[in-house]
């Protein structure tokens, strides 16, 4: 987030599961309603914030990439995921 940017949420890093909407939304661009449910940890949310990261490793850093996404699958769990980038 910044302040002088507006919202494009092209990044999709922000997907999570609406509840009664077909596929995941960009939490950032997605206005909030009386009533919404939202699943940040739902299994839908989780594969679909993977299924992001496995796409940003491999268009920005090809092989070693791959390296990190097979780590991914071998913790099971984004957190993990995430010391291992750091």
């Amino acid at each position: 987030y910044h302040k002088k940017l507006s919202i494009a949420a092209n990044c999709r890093m922000c997907l999570v599961e609406v509840e009664k909407a077909p596929k995941p939304l960009p939490a950032c661009a997605t206005p909030v309603t009386q009533g919404m449910k939202v699943f940040t940890h739902s299994a839908k949310a989780v594969e679909a914030q993977r299924s992001v990261m496995e796409f940003l490793l491999i268009a920005k850093v090809g092989n070693v990439g791959a390296e990190l996404i097979r780590g991914v699958h071998h913790h099971r769990t984004l957190r993990n995921f995430y010391r291992l980038t750091i």
